[in-house]
């Protein structure tokens, strides 16, 4: 089932709930007071061979890229399977489309991500529409993604033993119980409206380089920095990433881990409209134990993205049925086999000389029709 065991799911649950920064020695305070004694030594012990066993992955930022001038599609395509070879080598040539994967549902195809400059907004449309008129692909549907929020794994419902142990009636009940109240209170601040922050060339350096793992060391970033000609102290550095905080283009910080390393998962993305009782709808998805994102384009039109196991994926339909009278409409997108770029060739798009990102769609068009040579 799992090689984890309690004192493993003890460190683990103190993350979550007192954020991925904390130190073992606060941990150490924290476990102390629930009376589980583990010296600092120890869960430094321990967290080295969770991270060694594939179960804790680094440190992630979850970043606002909105207030640094830069937008995010999420983009299903259908596609031509004569000419798929060509069109994944046209996404490898185009940096803004830093990740897709093989998607089935509604579209079949790939699903992208892509960024676009937000004086130029349009430009992912215009790129795809190429693919359209260019016969890659046959139809497609872009979501603008203007916000998110991760809701982090419950694992008061995990045990080492027995592996989840969510009750799923309880999740029935409160959906019928939810859905009969008036509007509830959900505390999620949406910003579809966001105005760019001052930051500078050295900001996007400091992000592109904590992007991959934001529990690297100061004396790590001052070193890679110098190989840009950035010569900043570890104290000047300690004030930008606080000041990047403050300004709220660093969101926070996220744990990603895994708890079961054999069990094969469903991921899936939901692409929902909801025009009623949008809280209660949300809420009721915030009740469950496991880890998603809801991705956010308007106050009604959402996206929520998460992983299950086949068996937990059939009862969460069986809740969903229960929510699709309060749904205007849906539509669900599987997905798998995905390719990241690097950070790199995502915050190298920013030109240092006239602080702008650099989405030049005339150059990647004219790659779109020179494939087709």
């Amino acid at each position: 089932m799992t090689e984890l065991d309690e004192d493993d799911l003890a460190i683990m649950r103190a993350i979550e709930g007192y954020g991925p920064k904390i130190s073992s020695e606060e941990l150490s305070l924290i476990l102390d007071k629930n009376g589980i004694i583990m010296p600092s030594r120890t869960i430094r012990y321990r967290i080295q061979k969770l991270k060694e066993k594939g179960y804790l992955k680094p440190i992630r930022l979850k970043t606002h890229e909105r207030k640094l001038g830069l937008g995010e599609n999420l983009i299903l395509v259908s596609v031509n399977q004569k000419m798929e070879a060509r069109l994944l080598n046209i996404f490898e040539k185009i940096p803004y489309i830093y990740y897709y994967k093989s998607t089935y549902g509604k579209y079949n195809g790939y699903f992208i991500r892509s960024i676009f400059s937000l004086d130029k907004p349009n430009i992912n449309f215009e790129l795809i529409d190429a693919m359209k008129k260019r016969g890659y692909i046959y139809d497609y549907y872009i979501f603008e993604l203007v916000d998110y929020r991760i809701k982090n794994k419950d694992l008061t419902y995990f045990s080492h033993e027995q592996g989840w142990i969510y009750n799923w009636e309880d999740w029935y009940n409160n959906i019928n119980t939810t859905m009969q109240k008036k509007e509830v209170k959900l505390k999620i601040n949406i910003e579809p409206d966001v105005n760019m922050v001052d930051f500078d060339y050295k900001d996007v350096l400091l992000l592109k380089h904590m992007w991959e793992d934001a529990s690297i060391t100061l004396k790590r970033l001052k070193k890679i920095l110098e190989l840009s000609d950035v010569q900043l102290s570890e104290v000047q550095i300690s004030k930008r990433i606080q000041k990047l905080e403050e300004k709220d283009i660093i969101k926070g910080y996220y744990l990603d881990y895994s708890l079961l390393k054999s069990e094969e998962f469903i991921y899936f993305y939901c692409f929902l409209e909801i025009r009623e009782s949008i809280n209660n709808v949300l809420s009721c998805f915030f009740k469950l134990p496991y880890q998603f994102v809801i991705n956010i384009e308007s106050t009604n039109k959402l996206c929520l993205s998460m992983g299950l196991s086949a068996n937990a994926f059939q009862k969460f339909l069986r809740g969903f049925d229960l929510l699709r009278p309060y749904i205007h409409s849906y539509f669900f997108q599987f997905t798998y086999t995905g390719k990241r770029s690097s950070a790199q060739s995502l915050f190298d798009l920013f030109n240092r000389t006239n602080s702008s990102w650099e989405t030049p769609i005339k150059n990647y068009i004219s790659i779109i029709e020179k494939e087709m040579e």
